[in-house]
């Protein structure tokens, strides 16, 4: 199985990277829209694609490749995955949003085997099963409001993300992880934006009056630069030296720094629950980065 130091440790920059971009999230949502704001956040990212193209920094030649697929990674991650999430957690709690959210790992090691032929073995297993227990942990001290639809779409939403790194991982051998993240941003700021302008029946003033908000040009710089194109970037390359099972094992350490930048940053509560969950999920990553898989 595929092993690479360098890989493991841009996952776990990358998922920093992930969870602290809600402290970002909720200061730019305080100037606009969720759709306005992933809109705005996948355009800078292409923008910021284009300009290492245009200073040839990086090079993109999508001749000969199987556009196609491509095609259906961006439209997976981040268009439905995006859509999925969003609404799926706006019909249920944070709570139970964050328990189905973590059942990643699980989704992410059946597509792995399923399309890539990758080996669960038993000390996999029991890594999935201390990250997943450890997201229950962290999130059911909290209330929980469930709902079927927001079920589904979640449930959608954990697909999504799996199917992406096994589709992602499938293409490293023929396009690069520059030319995967490129097409992502692409399709994230085509489709969005056009949804977005929807949304607000065309209005332009309302689509870009954010933008003229400083506070909200640094949220979106971060969400735009740091949280897409840096962090996608970093797993996009590590699904071509890792499995797509670890790669998602990996992904609740995003629900760590998430917890731990909402105590630090903005002085919110922390129990015991969230403790051991912690510590549970820090296990379980920690051990499948040492592990050889």
């Amino acid at each position: 199985m595929k092993n690479d130091k360098l890989a493991y440790l841009l996952i776990f920059i990358a998922n920093i990277i992930f969870g602290l971009s809600f402290l970002f999230t909720k200061v730019s949502l305080a100037y606009t829209s969720p759709l306005i704001l992933v809109a705005h956040r996948f355009t800078l990212a292409f923008l910021i694609m284009n300009i290492l193209i245009l200073f040839r920094i990086q090079k993109i030649a999508i001749k000969n490749k199987p556009i196609k697929k491509l095609i259906l990674l961006g439209l997976i991650q981040p268009v439905f995955y995006f859509i999925f999430e969003t609404y799926g957690i706006e019909m249920t709690s944070s709570s139970f949003a964050g328990i189905i959210l973590g059942l990643l790992p699980i989704f992410g090691s059946l597509c792995g085997a399923f399309f890539l032929k990758e080996e669960i073995k038993k000390s996999h297993v029991l890594l999935i099963f201390l990250s997943v227990l450890g997201i229950f942990f962290t999130t059911f001290m909290g209330e929980i409001k469930f709902s079927i639809s927001g079920l589904i779409l979640l449930l959608l939403a954990v697909l999504s993300a799996a199917l992406f790194s096994t589709l992602s991982s499938f293409l490293s051998k023929e396009v690069s992880a520059f030319e995967r993240t490129y097409t992502m941003f692409a399709l994230g700021s085509i489709c969005f934006t056009i949804m977005a302008l929807f949304s607000i029946n065309g209005n332009l003033s309302l689509f870009l009056e954010p933008l003229y908000n400083i506070n909200y040009l640094k949220g979106l710089f971060y969400l735009g630069f740091l949280s897409s194109v840096v962090a996608f970037f970093f797993i996009n390359y590590s699904l071509s030296k890792v499995s797509v099972s670890s790669q998602t094992l990996l992904s609740n350490f995003s629900t760590v720094v998430s917890i731990l930048g909402g105590v630090i940053f903005l002085h919110e509560s922390f129990n015991l629950a969230q403790m051991i969950g912690i510590i549970l999920i820090l296990i379980s990553v920690i051990s499948i980065s040492l592990l050889k898989h």
